[in-house]
């Protein structure tokens, strides 16, 4: 493979962008996992995309950002933040910046208004900042782990024909860290519980079991896996691997 052709055909560019097909962004997926140069320039490119954005951004009419804010106070801020992680991977790192951003502010004005009102009132308002501020700082971490160039991505699809499932794995094999996006698994019972495996040796490994609640979650570590899998199981999950229970699987 020519990298330098590859690297000039434009499509990283497409994919930063979320303009590939499915397929397409596997391919692209592979291929950053095996050629360090691809990797760098995709870095490379979301960096420059994030300066433009920055450059060319204007500060919004005071109507605007007034409506903006009402807004912001009728609704739930930590749902608001929960609504981040419906974003692309690779866009996540610029829409958690803004929601960061407006997280803080949300605070400010939440506490602000509330301290007017009752005792009650207040000490309420003030349960939601620190559950605002919490989400905020998990927020950060995560959007730290999705640009750290250390950690692979690997994506895992359905095992269903026509299945549409699908997670993604976030492995460092420095650290040996592993994180989990569940964001494409169907919602499931309270009586069951998605549960993380790695093949390793032959030998599947349970890496424990994961809540389905949208959020980058981080799993027991793994040193050499040559695949991940997730299957669906009983509340606490199970003690042997059961590959009729498999829901999405994706290669190292």
């Amino acid at each position: 493979m020519n990298i330098q052709d590859y690297l000039s055909s434009g499509t990283l560019e497409l994919y930063v962008l979320d303009q590939l097909t499915p397929a397409e962004r596997l391919e692209v997926e592979r291929l950053r996992a095996q050629y360090p140069e691809i990797q760098r320039e995709l870095a490379s490119i979301e960096s420059t995309f994030e300066k433009v954005a920055m450059q060319e951004a204007v500060e919004p009419p005071a109507r605007l950002e007034s409506a903006l804010f009402q807004q912001l106070h009728e609704l739930n801020p930590v749902r608001t933040l929960t609504a981040v992680h419906s974003a692309r991977p690779m866009m996540y790192g610029l829409v958690a910046s803004v929601a960061i951003a407006l997280a803080t502010s949300a605070i400010a004005m939440l506490y602000h208004n509330q301290l007017e009102k009752t005792t009650t009132s207040a000490a309420a308002a003030a349960r939601q900042a620190q559950a605002l501020t919490q989400a905020s700082v998990k927020l950060e971490k995560e959007n730290f782990v999705l640009k750290d160039p250390a950690f692979m991505k690997i994506m895992m699809g359905s095992v269903s024909p026509g299945g549409k499932d699908g997670a993604c794995i976030f492995w460092n094999p420095h650290t040996r860290q592993i994180y989990i996006d569940d964001c494409n698994l169907h919602e499931i019972d309270p009586s069951a519980q998605y549960q993380l495996w790695s093949e390793e040796n032959g030998q599947m490994v349970s890496l424990g079991v994961f809540e389905n609640d949208r959020t980058l979650q981080l799993q027991k570590p793994a040193a050499q896996p040559k695949s991940f899998v997730v299957t669906l199981e009983k509340k606490g999950g199970a003690v042997a691997f059961n590959e009729k229970n498999m829901i999405v699987k994706g290669k190292v």
